[in-house]
C-alpha cells in the first residue's frame, strides 16, 4: 500500500457514498405477506453500480505491496 493508492480507495469510496445516498427505494407488499424493495431510479442506481466497481478496484489496487 502507497499513499496514492490510499487516496484513489478513499476518494472512491466517497463517491460510491455519494451515489449510493441518491438512490430511491420502493417498498411492495406481495400476496404472501413478505415486502420487496427495489430501486426505482434507474439512473441513480447504476451509477451506485459502476461506482462500487470503482472502489473494488481501487481497494484491490491498494491491497497490493
Amino acid at each position: 500500500m502507497n499513499l496514492q493508492s490510499f487516496n484513489a480507495a478513499v476518494e472512491a469510496a466517497e463517491a460510491f457514498l455519494a451515489r449510493a445516498k441518491r438512490v430511491e427505494w420502493t417498498e411492495v407488499k406481495c400476496d404472501d405477506g413478505k415486502r420487496i424493495h427495489y430501486p426505482t431510479n434507474g439512473k441513480a442506481n447504476g451509477a451506485v453500480k459502476r461506482a462500487s466497481l470503482d472502489l473494488t478496484r481501487a481497494l484491490a489496487e491498494m491491497r497490493k505491496p
